[in-house]
């Protein structure tokens, strides 16, 4: 059964798209009266789905592995057998450093979420991708309808919106969806079909907008346990020998009601895992998970830092909000600097290390936040600073990106600012300090706001400097800036129009909205499909400072996604147009030379036709990032994971 907690979530979720209805069919508009009728049926599904599901789940057969039980054959499969002795710093010394082969197996991942050796696809031969031509590309969907047992992929309401897609070292991929994990092959039609899954029932999340997005920064090691943090709890998960899921749930990571997980990593140096929570809580493993057998998962200890508590302490900030403290996920180190997180703040990003010791702060660099106009209208000013398509108010809005450039490494990320935002670069020390050395506005045509939810996507050049992309998430503060020449949507003018008149209306409904970030986080991008044109490709080279743009596209719409850079292409989910409505979402290569499309497959499938606000809510990549493995590219969608690759000849 679902707690009340999780019904009274449901029912609000509910009803505020019910209300949202109701604005939109008493417009007179036809665009806004049938969208209203679209949402006034989903607001009243969503509790009474919920209610049947809370009647009908149960606990899945396979919950927490009992210790000993068999697991499909590991090689190595202990830490002794690994040859990983924990190299991490002495407590005080400054900074552990990374070991040989490190942890997490090649993810695919584009920038900062994957290991030091992912951080961009330099280190990847990316040949057989940046083949991928309009003539032979080939898009692998997740199924429309519901499916038994995942015989026809990954496309159930509960796989919905995975994040992250990591692949194993032995050809497994693993993901999060909207209420599940589950692991997957590809199929000899190029296709992903469904292993296992595993769905936790009445663990379900009990919202989106304050809860951990159901494991969205997940992470595969050498040898296939997969990582992922919910609400309150992280979970290791491993297929056994009969490929069937197996999970262990860590009993010594609990939080308060109050507060949950908004980050995980797992630092490929040392091998330790990194939390941080929504109110400002760190929290390190004791030792590396190399060292953690199977069945030893649940037994792992971590230490605690009161991140926030801490800054205050220092002197580094005077006060900070008290939820939504930490800003976006977690950043880690690389090169020879790898055993650091990169906290980013509602403030600025602090250095932590990563290692045996207690986690401490070693090094702070302040990142002044947006700060809401004193003539904001007293309806709106409890919102006033959390952006529409944000994950929360103040900081930075993307996560830290570090790079390698020689023997220096740098991190690079946005400042969430929106007249204009900046490109920042700061070189990480040996000691853990960031000095910032570069500091470029960004601006998408001829608007004069910016601002991104998205990393800064990083690529090294091998020759002294590194490519950076930037993507535009600007839409408006708390209600859509309809005057904005870069705001695009696949709804209608109407219904941003008619969304506005609700959430200035100062009703309840509509507070609510706001204060909870629904409007922000969730109805912006997801429901009313609004987007920010405009994607930009800056140089950085040490000692000059980031130099252009090299060139900037203000007609393409990357939606929530995090961009991939490969050799030849920089790959977006979105939409190419200089009209502001659009109809239909994209996979598309941007020529990274020209800065023109070179790539474009439409996500639509043949049930889409006739149904445009559908087809592209389902193609809706949903905060996800782009990866690669070489030979595909893979993200997730509303729909479900995608797949996409050269066509079999």
């Amino acid at each position: 059964m679902l707690s009340q907690e999780q019904l009274r979530w449901h029912h609000g979720l509910g009803l505020g798209l019910g209300s949202l209805g109701s604005h939109l069919r008493r417009s007179r508009l036809r665009e806004s009266c049938a969208l209203g009728r679209c949402l006034s049926r989903v607001g009243v599904w969503i509790p009474r789905l919920r209610a049947a599901a809370s009647a009908t789940t149960r606990p899945s057969r396979r919950r927490i592995k009992p210790r000993g039980s068999a697991l499909r054959a590991m090689a190595p499969g202990s830490c002794a057998m690994l040859g990983l002795a924990l190299l991490a710093a002495a407590p005080g010394s400054a900074m552990a450093q990374p070991q040989d082969g490190g942890t997490l197996a090649s993810t695919p991942w584009p920038i900062v979420h994957g290991s030091p050796q992912n951080l961009d696809t330099s280190l990847v031969n990316t040949s057989v991708v940046d083949s991928i031509v309009d003539d032979n590309i080939a898009v692998h969907h997740a199924p429309l309808l519901p499916t038994t047992a995942g015989i026809l992929g990954p496309g159930t309401a509960d796989r919905s919106e995975p994040v992250a897609i990591v692949e194993g070292s032995d050809g497994t991929w693993w993901t999060s969806g909207l209420t599940s994990v589950y692991c997957m092959k590809v199929r000899g039609d190029g296709a992903f079909r469904v292993i296992d899954e595993y769905k936790w029932g009445v663990d379900v999340r009990t919202s989106l907008t304050t809860d951990t997005y159901h494991g969205s920064y997940s992470f595969v090691d050498k040898r296939n346990f997969f990582y992922a943090s919910f609400k309150n709890t992280v979970r290791r998960f491993s297929l056994s020998s009969s490929d069937e899921i197996v999970v262990e749930e860590n009993t010594n990571v609990r939080l308060p009601d109050d507060d949950h997980f908004l980050a995980l990593n797992v630092n490929d140096a040392t091998g330790h895992i990194v939390l941080a929570t929504n109110g400002g809580r760190v929290l390190v493993s004791a030792k590396s998970v190399n060292c953690v057998d199977a069945g030893e998962f649940e037994d792992l200890k971590f230490r605690e830092l009161d991140l926030k508590a801490r800054l205050k302490a220092l002197g580094h900030i005077d006060v900070m909000v008290s939820t939504l403290a930490i800003s976006n996920s977690i950043g880690m180190g690389a090169g020879a600097l790898g055993g650091v997180a990169l906290v980013a703040t509602a403030y600025g990003v602090a250095t932590l290390n990563v290692d045996a010791g207690p986690p401490r702060v070693q090094g702070w660099w302040p990142i002044e936040p947006y700060k809401c106009p004193h003539d904001t209208k007293a309806a709106t000013r409890a919102s006033c600073d959390w952006f529409m398509n944000r994950l929360g108010p103040k900081g930075t809005g993307s996560s830290p990106t570090a790079f390698t450039i020689g023997d220096d490494v740098y991190v690079a990320m946005t400042d969430g600012q929106v007249k204009p935002m900046n490109l920042l670069v700061a070189k990480l020390e040996a000691d853990g300090g960031l000095e910032e050395v570069a500091r470029q506005p960004v601006l998408f045509g001829d608007s004069a706001y910016s601002t991104s939810e998205q990393s800064v996507s990083v690529r090294c050049d091998g020759g002294g400097g590194a490519t950076m992309v930037v993507v535009n998430n600007y839409v408006g503060i708390n209600s859509f800036d309809l005057e904005d020449p870069n705001i695009a949507y696949f709804s209608s003018k109407a219904t941003l129009t008619t969304f506005n008149a609700f959430l200035e209306s100062g009703a309840a409904k509509a507070q609510h909205l706001l204060n909870t970030g629904m409007a922000q986080c969730l109805f912006s991008p997801a429901f009313i499909g609004a987007a920010g044109r405009g994607v930009n490709l800056y140089s950085f080279t040490p000692g000059a400072g980031v130099t252009g743009p090299l060139w900037s596209n203000p007609h393409v719409t990357s939606l929530t996604t995090i961009p991939l850079q490969t050799e030849e292409r920089v790959w977006v989910v979105g939409n190419e147009s200089a009209d502001a409505d659009f109809t239909e979402i994209s996979i598309m290569g941007v020529d990274r030379a020209t800065g023109k499309v070179a790539v474009k497959r439409s996500l639509a499938t043949d049930w889409g036709e006739g149904f445009p606000y559908l087809s592209a809510l389902m193609s809706n990549i949903a905060y996800a990032g782009i990866g690669t493995d070489g030979e595909s590219l893979v993200f997730g969608t509303v729909r479900g994971a995608v797949r996409v690759a050269m066509a079999e000849a």
